[in-house]
């Protein structure tokens, strides 16, 4: 089975190297994010380059080819550009045919990934885990009492997120909305917020997502039965900040 291999280019002379994905060439994302399924997914191994797979006796592995070779592509580039620390650490994408899986509305297409937000002190999760984003028995919170924890490691968290843009195929990525101003603060300080305004573009402030965040891509152009999403309203989103009721 032949894949086409597409390579992206950055739209921002400073974002990092843009990044490979593959596709194939043949439909799989079928429907929309929160009601859909899947085709001949394609799955996330348990460890790859920069990348572990989290919850693995869940088995919610699957999705299109974007999301998982942008996953472990994005993963590798990471490794590289910080040697020695935890790799990306991947919960939830999807089902192996889709559709619905319990404690998600969405993640049924194959294009929602959660993610571990990246440590300071690089501890990873147990991943053989499968009640949630813990660590030492406590349910991670990066945003206790309206503060961004000390151990939330910023650079590295805009970084992955950067090299994922750079595909051209990045949807939104939803999170809390003291780490979408935490990023807009962190943009503003190294003196690219002008620069960065796309990428902030795609950063969804959600309640709920204090412990992860939940990338999602478009609908591959080779899925024509994938129902899109309408992009994010434009400009960065940094001046109001307020958590969605749902979107």
């Amino acid at each position: 089975m032949d894949i086409f291999i597409l390579i992206v280019a950055s739209a921002l002379a400073d974002s990092p190297s843009p990044i490979a994905y593959q596709s194939q060439p043949f439909p799989q994302s079928v429907g929309f994010y929160s009601e859909g399924t899947l085709v001949s997914p394609d799955r996330l191994p348990d460890d790859l380059p920069g990348l572990t797979k989290l919850f693995r006796p869940r088995d919610r592995r699957y999705g299109a080819l974007e999301l998982i070779s942008t996953l472990e592509n994005a993963a590798a580039q990471e490794s590289r550009d910080f040697p020695g620390e935890e790799p990306l650490q991947v919960g939830d994408t999807a089902g192996a045919l889709g559709g619905p899986i319990s404690g998600h509305d969405s993640h049924q297409n194959g294009l929602d990934a959660d993610l571990a937000y990246f440590r300071k002190d690089h501890r990873a999760i147990d991943p053989n885990q499968t009640d949630g984003f813990f660590l030492d028995g406590s349910q991670l919170n990066y945003a206790k009492g309206g503060k961004l924890d000390p151990l939330f490691d910023i650079e590295r968290n805009f970084h992955l997120l950067d090299l994922v843009f750079s595909t051209g195929l990045l949807n939104r990525v939803f999170m809390d909305p003291l780490f979408k101003k935490s990023f807009c603060d962190y943009a503003d300080d190294q003196g690219i917020l002008a620069e960065k305004t796309e990428l902030l573009r795609h950063f969804r402030p959600l309640s709920g997502h204090q412990d992860h965040m939940h990338v999602r891509l478009n609908c591959p152009r080779n899925s024509p039965a994938c129902k899109p999403q309408d992009p994010p309203p434009a400009g960065n989103g940094c001046d109001s900040i307020d958590s969605l009721a749902i979107e």
